[in-house]
């Protein structure tokens, strides 16, 4: 397995919008919905990387997305953003 550097999780609950840190994740979805968000992870830090961008969001990637079907994913440059 491949050694991975340090990072965090951060997320809000249904109707908040205080962001708080989380242990861990869990993602409720089909093979191919779970495939599709592991490829919006690869395609965002490529372009991180390529166009420097500081963050992308999952709903600015799929035509389909919904906030009521779907959680938006919000990928964040660590080398951009400052920590508080």
């Amino acid at each position: 397995m491949t050694d991975i550097g340090g990072f965090e999780i951060h997320g809000t609950a249904v109707g908040k919008e205080t962001s708080i840190k989380l242990d861990e994740i869990s993602i409720l979805g089909c093979p191919e919905t779970i495939k599709a968000i592991g490829e919006f992870l690869v395609k965002v830090a490529d372009r991180m990387i390529c166009e420097n961008l500081e963050h992308m969001h999952l709903q600015d990637i799929f035509y389909n997305f919904s906030s009521s079907d779907h959680v938006d994913i919000i990928a964040l440059n660590s080398n951009l953003i400052l920590k508080v």
